[in-house]
């Protein structure tokens, strides 16, 4: 019961290390692989929706807040910026690389219709969703001992975090110089 619990946590946070550790080890113990899949599904959305509400609240309650004018600003300069169809592409991007209610909050700044913002959103969360699994796959194919694959998940885990973070960096710096 209690990795169902964490598989729950996991999944709606989507923090890469700690989640494909869960999945290794629900994988490893024969777990419903499918029904794991329909709580990515579900986490997925409610993340999305919950981070758009809250960011459209926030909007309305604090309109004159410094912090909510400065994201408006930010968010029609990011707009122009990338344009209407480099605006669908980053959100598949960010939500690959980020979290999908910090992208979903933020997002709700954007002159985008909610529905556009969800399915982008949502597609990036599902390639992230389907690259945790090829990762997991693999390292279950190549190491046996269970043990070790953990080490290899948690290893290789923290490799993309870095390179998400660094490619996210040089992304943010480029916006910086425009």
């Amino acid at each position: 019961m209690k990795l169902w619990i964490w598989i729950v946590v996991t999944l709606l946070f989507q923090e890469l290390i700690s989640t494909n550790a869960v999945l290794l080890e629900a994988f490893q113990k024969h777990y419903n692989i499918w029904i794991i899949h329909g709580i990515f599904l579900a986490t997925t959305a409610i993340g999305i929706i919950v981070g758009y509400w809250l960011g459209q609240w926030v909007q309305k309650t604090f309109h004159n807040n410094k912090v909510v004018s400065y994201i408006q600003k930010l968010a029609k300069r990011t707009e122009r910026f990338m344009g209407r169809n480099g605006t669908r592409l980053s959100l598949v991007f960010l939500s690959i690389i980020d979290f999908n209610f910090m992208d979903s909050f933020l997002s709700a700044w954007l002159d985008v219709s909610f529905w556009e913002i969800f399915i982008f959103l949502f597609i990036g969360n599902l390639l992230w969703y389907v690259s945790q699994w090829i990762i997991i796959l693999g390292v279950n194919t190549y190491v046996r001992n269970p043990i070790q694959a953990l080490y290899v998940i948690i290893g290789l885990s923290v490799v993309l975090t870095i390179i998400f973070k660094l490619i996210s960096n040089k992304v943010l710096k480029r916006k910086k110089s425009d």
